[in-house]
Protein backbone atom coordinates (compact mmCIF):
# COMPACT_ATOMS: atom_id res chain seq x y z
CA UNK A 1 0.00 0.00 0.00
CA UNK A 2 2.82 2.28 0.80
CA UNK A 3 4.08 1.72 -3.03
CA UNK A 4 1.19 2.90 -4.33
CA UNK A 5 0.74 5.70 -2.55
CA UNK A 6 4.10 6.49 -2.99
CA UNK A 7 3.70 6.04 -6.73
CA UNK A 8 0.59 8.56 -7.12
CA UNK A 9 2.22 10.95 -5.05
CA UNK A 10 5.01 11.63 -7.19
CA UNK A 11 2.38 11.66 -10.08
CA UNK A 12 0.18 14.19 -8.33
CA UNK A 13 3.90 16.65 -7.84
CA UNK A 14 4.16 15.92 -11.82
CA UNK A 15 0.54 15.88 -13.12
CA UNK A 16 -1.92 17.43 -10.89
CA UNK A 17 -1.66 20.32 -9.84
CA UNK A 18 -4.87 22.42 -9.34
CA UNK A 19 -4.56 25.30 -11.54
CA UNK A 20 -0.94 25.06 -12.75
CA UNK A 21 0.11 23.89 -16.73
CA UNK A 22 3.78 23.94 -15.46
CA UNK A 23 4.19 20.46 -14.46
CA UNK A 24 4.19 18.14 -17.64
CA UNK A 25 5.23 15.04 -18.64
CA UNK A 26 9.04 15.58 -20.05
CA UNK A 27 8.59 16.40 -23.52
CA UNK A 28 10.87 16.45 -26.58
CA UNK A 29 10.62 19.63 -28.74
CA UNK A 30 12.04 19.89 -32.43
CA UNK A 31 15.25 20.48 -31.88
CA UNK A 32 15.34 17.00 -29.37
CA UNK A 33 15.61 19.07 -25.91
CA UNK A 34 14.03 17.83 -22.87
CA UNK A 35 11.21 19.60 -21.16
CA UNK A 36 12.02 19.09 -17.51
CA UNK A 37 8.90 19.62 -15.23
CA UNK A 38 11.37 22.04 -12.74
CA UNK A 39 9.11 24.57 -10.80
CA UNK A 40 10.70 28.74 -10.93
CA UNK A 41 10.05 30.41 -7.95
CA UNK A 42 9.32 34.78 -7.51
CA UNK A 43 9.86 36.72 -5.42
CA UNK A 44 8.94 40.45 -5.67
CA UNK A 45 11.34 43.38 -6.10
CA UNK A 46 11.56 46.51 -3.88
CA UNK A 47 9.96 48.57 -6.35
CA UNK A 48 7.44 46.25 -6.75
CA UNK A 49 7.03 45.93 -2.77
CA UNK A 50 6.39 49.54 -2.37
CA UNK A 51 3.65 49.42 -4.84
CA UNK A 52 2.17 46.41 -3.19
CA UNK A 53 -1.18 48.52 -2.33
CA UNK A 54 -1.32 50.44 -5.52
CA UNK A 55 -0.05 47.27 -7.89
CA UNK A 56 -1.13 44.17 -5.79
CA UNK A 57 -0.46 41.63 -9.22
CA UNK A 58 2.75 43.03 -10.66
CA UNK A 59 3.43 42.77 -14.41
CA UNK A 60 6.72 40.57 -13.72
CA UNK A 61 4.69 38.23 -12.04
CA UNK A 62 1.80 38.34 -15.01
CA UNK A 63 4.30 37.29 -17.73
CA UNK A 64 6.30 35.19 -14.86
CA UNK A 65 6.53 31.40 -16.53
CA UNK A 66 6.14 28.22 -14.17
CA UNK A 67 9.27 26.56 -14.82
CA UNK A 68 11.09 24.52 -17.60
CA UNK A 69 7.57 23.30 -18.92
CA UNK A 70 6.40 27.17 -19.16
CA UNK A 71 3.07 27.88 -18.21
CA UNK A 72 2.19 30.18 -15.45
CA UNK A 73 3.76 31.23 -12.41
CA UNK A 74 3.11 29.59 -8.98
CA UNK A 75 0.00 31.38 -7.23
CA UNK A 76 1.21 30.42 -3.93
CA UNK A 77 4.63 32.41 -4.84
CA UNK A 78 2.09 35.94 -4.98
CA UNK A 79 -0.02 34.86 -1.89
CA UNK A 80 3.23 34.49 0.41
CA UNK A 81 4.33 37.48 -1.04
CA UNK A 82 1.65 39.15 0.11
CA UNK A 83 1.21 37.68 3.47
CA UNK A 84 4.91 39.02 4.08
CA UNK A 85 4.36 42.51 2.52
CA UNK A 86 0.41 42.99 1.73
CA UNK A 87 -2.14 43.79 3.41
CA UNK A 88 -6.05 42.31 3.51
CA UNK A 89 -7.03 44.47 0.63
CA UNK A 90 -4.25 43.62 -1.55
CA UNK A 91 -4.31 40.00 -0.59
CA UNK A 92 -7.81 39.78 -1.58
CA UNK A 93 -6.85 41.68 -4.84
CA UNK A 94 -4.47 39.07 -5.28
CA UNK A 95 -6.63 36.55 -4.67
CA UNK A 96 -9.44 37.68 -7.22
CA UNK A 97 -6.69 37.74 -10.08
CA UNK A 98 -5.61 33.97 -8.80
CA UNK A 99 -9.43 33.16 -9.41
CA UNK A 100 -9.57 34.82 -12.91
CA UNK A 101 -6.41 33.64 -14.39
CA UNK A 102 -6.63 29.78 -13.10
CA UNK A 103 -10.93 28.61 -12.64
CA UNK A 104 -13.41 29.95 -9.90
CA UNK A 105 -14.26 26.35 -6.77
CA UNK A 106 -18.09 27.11 -8.48
CA UNK A 107 -16.32 26.12 -12.10
CA UNK A 108 -14.55 23.31 -11.18
CA UNK A 109 -17.27 21.31 -9.33
CA UNK A 110 -19.02 21.36 -12.34
CA UNK A 111 -17.26 17.77 -13.43
CA UNK A 112 -17.92 16.40 -9.93
CA UNK A 113 -21.83 16.60 -10.07
CA UNK A 114 -22.19 15.57 -13.42
CA UNK A 115 -19.04 12.91 -14.33
CA UNK A 116 -18.05 11.57 -10.98
CA UNK A 117 -20.52 8.31 -10.92
CA UNK A 118 -18.96 7.29 -14.24
CA UNK A 119 -15.56 7.92 -13.64
CA UNK A 120 -15.62 5.38 -10.57
CA UNK A 121 -17.69 3.15 -12.54
CA UNK A 122 -15.01 3.00 -15.32
CA UNK A 123 -12.03 2.80 -12.42
CA UNK A 124 -14.00 0.26 -11.39
CA UNK A 125 -14.08 -1.60 -14.68
CA UNK A 126 -10.24 -1.12 -15.82
CA UNK A 127 -9.34 -2.89 -12.54
CA UNK A 128 -12.03 -6.01 -13.22
CA UNK A 129 -10.96 -6.21 -17.03
CA UNK A 130 -7.41 -6.58 -16.17
CA UNK A 131 -7.38 -8.98 -13.56
CA UNK A 132 -10.00 -11.45 -15.11
CA UNK A 133 -7.22 -11.32 -18.76
CA UNK A 134 -4.44 -12.13 -15.64
CA UNK A 135 -6.36 -15.00 -14.36
CA UNK A 136 -7.16 -16.12 -17.48
CA UNK A 137 -3.68 -16.28 -18.88
CA UNK A 138 -2.85 -18.63 -15.68
CA UNK A 139 -3.82 -22.36 -14.64
CA UNK A 140 -4.74 -22.16 -10.91
CA UNK A 141 -3.87 -25.69 -9.43
CA UNK A 142 -4.90 -24.65 -5.94
CA UNK A 143 -7.05 -21.96 -4.03
CA UNK A 144 -4.05 -20.78 -2.08
CA UNK A 145 -1.87 -20.62 -5.36
CA UNK A 146 -4.61 -18.42 -7.37
CA UNK A 147 -5.22 -15.87 -4.27
CA UNK A 148 -1.02 -15.45 -3.53
CA UNK A 149 -0.99 -14.77 -7.47
CA UNK A 150 -4.17 -12.31 -7.50
CA UNK A 151 -1.92 -10.53 -4.48
CA UNK A 152 0.68 -10.03 -6.81
CA UNK A 153 -1.25 -9.04 -9.56
CA UNK A 154 -2.66 -6.09 -6.72
CA UNK A 155 0.54 -4.90 -6.08
CA UNK A 156 2.02 -4.75 -9.34
CA UNK A 157 -1.29 -3.16 -11.01
CA UNK A 158 -1.19 -0.40 -7.71
CA UNK A 159 2.81 0.02 -8.14
CA UNK A 160 2.30 0.05 -12.22
CA UNK A 161 -1.19 1.74 -13.50
CA UNK A 162 -1.37 5.18 -12.65
CA UNK A 163 -3.04 5.71 -15.66
CA UNK A 164 -6.46 5.68 -14.40
CA UNK A 165 -5.43 7.57 -11.30
CA UNK A 166 -4.34 10.50 -13.45
CA UNK A 167 -6.39 10.76 -15.72
CA UNK A 168 -8.94 10.98 -12.83
CA UNK A 169 -6.85 14.04 -11.30
CA UNK A 170 -6.40 15.68 -14.20
CA UNK A 171 -10.12 15.71 -14.80
CA UNK A 172 -11.69 16.12 -11.65
CA UNK A 173 -8.42 18.04 -10.06
CA UNK A 174 -9.65 17.54 -6.23
CA UNK A 175 -6.25 18.55 -5.28
CA UNK A 176 -7.01 22.07 -6.07
CA UNK A 177 -9.70 22.62 -4.05
CA UNK A 178 -6.91 21.80 -1.24
CA UNK A 179 -4.51 23.83 -2.37
CA UNK A 180 -6.90 27.33 -3.06
CA UNK A 181 -8.48 26.79 0.41
CA UNK A 182 -4.69 26.46 1.74
CA UNK A 183 -4.20 30.11 0.15
CA UNK A 184 -7.66 31.61 1.32
CA UNK A 185 -6.77 30.03 4.66
CA UNK A 186 -3.15 31.56 4.87
CA UNK A 187 -4.71 35.00 4.55
CA UNK A 188 -7.66 34.73 6.16
CA UNK A 189 -5.06 33.72 9.17
CA UNK A 190 -2.42 36.25 8.49
CA UNK A 191 -4.73 39.13 8.25
CA UNK A 192 -7.51 37.60 10.79
CA UNK A 193 -10.38 38.53 8.35
CA UNK A 194 -13.57 36.53 8.38
CA UNK A 195 -14.92 37.26 4.90
CA UNK A 196 -11.17 35.31 3.96
CA UNK A 197 -12.08 32.38 6.27
CA UNK A 198 -15.65 31.91 4.41
CA UNK A 199 -13.85 31.73 1.12
CA UNK A 200 -11.06 28.92 2.52
CA UNK A 201 -14.25 26.95 3.68
CA UNK A 202 -16.10 27.94 0.64
CA UNK A 203 -13.37 26.40 -1.55
CA UNK A 204 -13.05 23.30 0.74
CA UNK A 205 -16.38 22.38 0.51
CA UNK A 206 -16.33 20.41 -2.86
CA UNK A 207 -13.51 18.51 -1.87
CA UNK A 208 -15.69 17.13 1.52
CA UNK A 209 -18.03 16.53 -1.77
CA UNK A 210 -15.84 13.94 -3.66
CA UNK A 211 -14.29 12.34 -0.71
CA UNK A 212 -17.47 11.58 0.55
CA UNK A 213 -18.71 9.79 -2.44
CA UNK A 214 -15.84 8.03 -3.03
CA UNK A 215 -16.21 6.35 0.86
CA UNK A 216 -19.60 5.54 -0.14
CA UNK A 217 -18.07 3.69 -2.87
CA UNK A 218 -15.47 2.07 -1.79
CA UNK A 219 -17.57 0.84 0.84
CA UNK A 220 -19.86 -0.89 -1.12
CA UNK A 221 -20.35 -4.49 -1.00
CA UNK A 222 -19.84 -5.06 -4.06
CA UNK A 223 -16.26 -3.16 -4.94
CA UNK A 224 -13.35 -5.85 -4.55
CA UNK A 225 -11.52 -5.09 -1.10
CA UNK A 226 -8.23 -4.12 -3.56
CA UNK A 227 -10.40 -1.79 -5.49
CA UNK A 228 -11.57 0.10 -2.12
CA UNK A 229 -7.52 1.07 -1.54
CA UNK A 230 -7.58 2.46 -5.05
CA UNK A 231 -10.87 5.01 -4.29
CA UNK A 232 -9.61 5.62 -0.80
CA UNK A 233 -6.02 6.70 -1.99
CA UNK A 234 -7.69 8.82 -4.72
CA UNK A 235 -8.13 11.21 -1.51
CA UNK A 236 -4.95 10.38 0.76
CA UNK A 237 -2.18 11.79 -1.15
CA UNK A 238 -0.77 15.63 -0.22
CA UNK A 239 1.80 18.05 -1.94
CA UNK A 240 4.30 19.94 -0.20
CA UNK A 241 3.17 18.94 3.48
CA UNK A 242 -0.33 20.51 3.09
CA UNK A 243 -2.69 17.52 3.59
CA UNK A 244 -6.86 17.63 3.63
CA UNK A 245 -6.59 16.88 7.14
CA UNK A 246 -4.23 20.00 7.45
CA UNK A 247 -6.59 22.20 6.32
CA UNK A 248 -9.71 20.54 8.31
CA UNK A 249 -7.88 21.52 11.16
CA UNK A 250 -6.72 24.35 10.43
CA UNK A 251 -10.16 25.94 9.46
CA UNK A 252 -11.85 24.82 12.34
CA UNK A 253 -8.87 26.22 14.66
CA UNK A 254 -8.96 29.59 12.39
CA UNK A 255 -12.75 29.89 13.42
CA UNK A 256 -12.24 29.29 16.45
CA UNK A 257 -9.28 31.83 16.59
CA UNK A 258 -11.16 34.66 14.64
CA UNK A 259 -14.34 33.94 17.26
CA UNK A 260 -13.66 31.83 20.51
CA UNK A 261 -17.27 31.19 21.25
CA UNK A 262 -18.03 27.84 23.14
CA UNK A 263 -19.80 26.58 19.83
CA UNK A 264 -16.70 27.13 17.79
CA UNK A 265 -13.96 25.17 20.37
CA UNK A 266 -16.59 22.67 20.47
CA UNK A 267 -16.69 22.38 16.50
CA UNK A 268 -12.52 22.16 16.86
CA UNK A 269 -12.47 19.42 19.46
CA UNK A 270 -14.91 17.61 17.25
CA UNK A 271 -12.92 18.08 14.36
CA UNK A 272 -9.41 17.03 16.11
CA UNK A 273 -11.79 13.75 17.73
CA UNK A 274 -12.56 12.56 13.96
CA UNK A 275 -8.73 12.37 13.39
CA UNK A 276 -8.18 10.92 17.01
CA UNK A 277 -6.38 7.39 15.95
CA UNK A 278 -4.43 5.62 18.79
CA UNK A 279 -1.23 5.94 16.58
CA UNK A 280 -2.04 10.13 16.33
CA UNK A 281 -2.86 10.16 20.52
CA UNK A 282 0.56 8.81 21.38
CA UNK A 283 2.28 10.17 18.80
CA UNK A 284 3.65 13.18 20.89
CA UNK A 285 5.38 10.48 23.23
CA UNK A 286 6.59 8.16 20.71
CA UNK A 287 7.62 10.35 18.46
CA UNK A 288 11.97 10.05 18.27
CA UNK A 289 11.71 7.95 21.13
CA UNK A 290 13.88 4.80 19.08
CA UNK A 291 15.99 7.28 16.78
CA UNK A 292 17.08 10.50 15.31
CA UNK A 293 14.15 10.46 13.09
CA UNK A 294 10.39 10.76 13.55
CA UNK A 295 9.57 7.35 12.93
CA UNK A 296 12.93 5.57 13.76
CA UNK A 297 11.80 2.27 15.04
CA UNK A 298 13.83 -0.63 16.22
CA UNK A 299 11.14 -3.49 15.95
CA UNK A 300 13.40 -6.02 18.19
CA UNK A 301 12.39 -3.23 20.76
CA UNK A 302 9.06 -2.74 20.01
CA UNK A 303 7.46 -3.14 23.52
CA UNK A 304 3.65 -3.01 23.24
CA UNK A 305 0.44 -2.77 20.82
CA UNK A 306 1.14 1.05 20.91
CA UNK A 307 3.95 1.01 19.98
CA UNK A 308 3.49 -1.58 17.45
CA UNK A 309 0.71 0.17 15.97
CA UNK A 310 2.81 3.85 15.93
CA UNK A 311 5.28 2.00 13.74
CA UNK A 312 2.79 0.06 11.21
CA UNK A 313 1.34 3.31 10.82
CA UNK A 314 4.69 5.31 9.92
CA UNK A 315 5.40 2.52 7.33
CA UNK A 316 1.83 2.79 6.09
CA UNK A 317 1.37 5.54 5.06
CA UNK A 318 3.47 8.81 3.67
CA UNK A 319 1.70 11.66 5.18
CA UNK A 320 1.54 9.97 8.69
CA UNK A 321 3.99 12.05 10.56
CA UNK A 322 2.93 14.72 8.90
CA UNK A 323 -0.91 15.00 9.75
CA UNK A 324 0.44 13.29 13.13
CA UNK A 325 1.92 16.56 13.64
CA UNK A 326 -1.25 18.49 12.29
CA UNK A 327 -3.05 16.83 14.86
CA UNK A 328 -0.37 17.56 17.79
CA UNK A 329 -0.22 21.38 17.10
CA UNK A 330 -4.24 21.16 16.84
CA UNK A 331 -4.69 19.67 20.29
CA UNK A 332 -2.22 21.93 21.79
CA UNK A 333 -3.87 25.15 20.48
CA UNK A 334 -7.41 23.47 21.58
CA UNK A 335 -6.05 23.08 25.29
CA UNK A 336 -4.81 26.99 25.19
CA UNK A 337 -8.32 27.82 24.26
CA UNK A 338 -10.04 25.51 27.05
CA UNK A 339 -7.92 26.16 29.46
CA UNK A 340 -8.47 27.81 32.84
CA UNK A 341 -5.60 26.16 34.63
CA UNK A 342 -2.22 28.33 35.13
CA UNK A 343 0.33 26.10 33.74
CA UNK A 344 -1.62 24.21 30.78
CA UNK A 345 0.17 21.43 28.96
CA UNK A 346 1.04 22.86 25.41
CA UNK A 347 4.17 21.49 24.87
CA UNK A 348 4.01 18.58 22.97
CA UNK A 349 4.04 20.58 19.46
CA UNK A 350 6.94 23.03 20.37
CA UNK A 351 9.42 19.87 21.30
CA UNK A 352 8.52 17.66 18.41
CA UNK A 353 9.25 20.99 16.22
CA UNK A 354 12.77 21.67 18.18
CA UNK A 355 13.45 17.67 18.03
CA UNK A 356 12.91 17.20 13.97
CA UNK A 357 14.46 20.86 13.78
CA UNK A 358 17.81 19.77 15.76
CA UNK A 359 19.83 18.70 12.56
CA UNK A 360 18.91 20.79 9.48
CA UNK A 361 18.87 24.12 9.00
CA UNK A 362 15.56 24.99 7.73
CA UNK A 363 13.11 25.30 10.79
CA UNK A 364 11.73 21.21 10.18
CA UNK A 365 12.36 19.36 7.27
CA UNK A 366 8.55 17.51 7.88
CA UNK A 367 6.78 20.54 8.85
CA UNK A 368 5.60 22.39 5.53
CA UNK A 369 4.74 25.76 7.40
CA UNK A 370 6.13 25.35 10.46
CA UNK A 371 8.01 28.02 10.81
CA UNK A 372 4.45 30.19 10.61
CA UNK A 373 3.26 27.86 13.31
CA UNK A 374 6.11 27.55 15.09
CA UNK A 375 5.52 31.67 15.44
CA UNK A 376 1.86 30.87 15.96
CA UNK A 377 1.93 28.73 19.12
CA UNK A 378 4.71 30.79 21.07
CA UNK A 379 2.21 34.01 20.38
CA UNK A 380 -0.94 31.66 21.38
CA UNK A 381 1.12 30.86 24.24
CA UNK A 382 1.48 34.67 24.91
CA UNK A 383 -2.30 35.02 24.29
CA UNK A 384 -3.53 32.38 27.01
CA UNK A 385 -1.45 34.27 29.94
CA UNK A 386 -2.01 37.67 29.04
CA UNK A 387 -5.65 36.55 29.03
CA UNK A 388 -5.48 34.87 32.18
CA UNK A 389 -3.37 38.27 33.83
CA UNK A 390 -7.31 40.55 32.43
CA UNK A 391 -9.95 37.62 33.50
CA UNK A 392 -11.29 37.12 36.18
CA UNK A 393 -10.63 35.12 38.65
CA UNK A 394 -12.83 32.27 38.51
CA UNK A 395 -14.77 31.20 41.89
CA UNK A 396 -12.03 28.60 44.29
CA UNK A 397 -8.91 30.14 42.63
CA UNK A 398 -6.70 32.53 45.10
CA UNK A 399 -4.86 34.89 42.66
CA UNK A 400 -2.44 37.40 44.25
CA UNK A 401 -1.36 40.35 42.91
CA UNK A 402 1.88 39.43 42.09
CA UNK A 403 0.94 36.14 40.29
CA UNK A 404 -1.31 38.58 37.75
CA UNK A 405 1.65 40.10 37.20
CA UNK A 406 3.57 37.01 36.34
CA UNK A 407 1.28 36.45 34.03
CA UNK A 408 1.99 39.72 31.81
CA UNK A 409 5.49 38.89 32.15
CA UNK A 410 4.81 35.45 30.68
CA UNK A 411 3.11 37.03 28.17
CA UNK A 412 5.72 39.69 27.31
CA UNK A 413 8.39 37.03 27.19
CA UNK A 414 6.46 34.65 24.88
CA UNK A 415 5.84 37.36 22.49
CA UNK A 416 9.37 38.92 22.31
CA UNK A 417 10.41 35.51 21.71
CA UNK A 418 7.76 34.93 18.91
CA UNK A 419 9.42 38.38 17.33
CA UNK A 420 13.22 36.64 17.43
CA UNK A 421 12.20 33.97 15.10
CA UNK A 422 12.08 36.35 11.99
CA UNK A 423 14.21 38.95 10.22
CA UNK A 424 11.68 41.96 10.17
CA UNK A 425 12.39 43.54 7.08
CA UNK A 426 11.55 39.66 5.26
CA UNK A 427 8.01 39.62 7.07
CA UNK A 428 6.98 43.17 8.18
CA UNK A 429 3.17 41.94 8.55
CA UNK A 430 3.81 39.86 10.82
CA UNK A 431 6.30 41.87 12.84
CA UNK A 432 4.07 44.74 12.87
CA UNK A 433 1.46 42.36 14.46
CA UNK A 434 3.79 40.93 17.15
CA UNK A 435 5.06 44.08 17.89
CA UNK A 436 1.93 45.86 18.35
CA UNK A 437 1.07 43.02 20.98
CA UNK A 438 4.05 43.87 23.05
CA UNK A 439 3.79 48.09 22.74
CA UNK A 440 -0.14 47.25 24.19
CA UNK A 441 1.22 44.86 26.90
CA UNK A 442 4.13 47.09 28.03
CA UNK A 443 1.67 50.42 28.20
CA UNK A 444 -0.43 48.25 30.63
CA UNK A 445 2.45 46.82 32.49
CA UNK A 446 3.41 49.82 32.94
CA UNK A 447 0.62 51.64 35.23
CA UNK A 448 1.98 48.70 37.87
CA UNK A 449 4.82 51.15 37.73
CA UNK A 450 3.52 53.52 41.15
CA UNK A 451 4.27 50.68 43.23
CA UNK A 452 8.02 50.07 42.33
CA UNK A 453 7.39 46.81 39.75
CA UNK A 454 8.42 46.45 36.41
CA UNK A 455 9.91 44.00 33.63
CA UNK A 456 13.62 43.44 34.39
CA UNK A 457 16.10 45.03 32.58
CA UNK A 458 17.20 42.58 29.70
CA UNK A 459 13.11 42.43 28.80
CA UNK A 460 12.70 46.30 29.10
CA UNK A 461 15.72 46.26 26.11
CA UNK A 462 14.08 43.75 24.23
CA UNK A 463 10.65 45.91 23.98
CA UNK A 464 13.19 48.96 23.31
CA UNK A 465 14.43 47.03 20.53
CA UNK A 466 10.93 45.95 18.90
CA UNK A 467 9.87 49.59 19.28
CA UNK A 468 13.10 50.68 17.63
CA UNK A 469 12.48 48.20 14.66
CA UNK A 470 8.68 49.12 14.19
CA UNK A 471 9.76 52.70 13.98
CA UNK A 472 12.68 52.02 11.32
CA UNK A 473 10.53 49.09 9.70
CA UNK A 474 9.21 50.82 6.42
CA UNK A 475 12.97 51.67 5.59
CA UNK A 476 14.08 48.51 6.30
CA UNK A 477 12.10 46.66 4.17
CA UNK A 478 13.06 49.34 1.48
CA UNK A 479 16.80 48.03 2.35
CA UNK A 480 17.69 51.95 3.25
CA UNK A 481 19.00 51.01 6.99
CA UNK A 482 19.58 47.62 8.39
Amino acid sequence: MGLFRHRVAIALCLLATGWQAVAQDAVDDEEGTICLPTKSIWRGSIDEIRLIEQVPVPERFRKASGGGCGGFADPLDLVKWHLRYGSEASISAALRFVEDRHGKIETWAKPFEKDLPQEIKSIRQNYLVAKDAFVESRKFKTSDEYDRAVEEFDRKYAADNTVTQNLFYRKFRPWAFVERANLYRQAAERFESRALAQKAHAAFGPYHQITERLVLEAEDADNPAFLKEVLLNLMDDALSGITPMRIELDLALLDADLEPSEANVAALAKTIDKFGSDSFKFAAKLAFSHGDDFCDFDEDKVRNDYERNFRTACSDSNWFEVDAINYIYALDRLALLRSEHSHPNVYAFLEIYRKDSKDNGNWGSNFGQADDRFIAMKMAIAHFWEVKADSPIPVGERRSEWQRRQYFGQAMQGYIEAARLFNPAYNPVMFRKIAGKVIALNAQIEKFGDDGWTLDADTRQDVAFIKHNLNGLDLMVLGQIQ
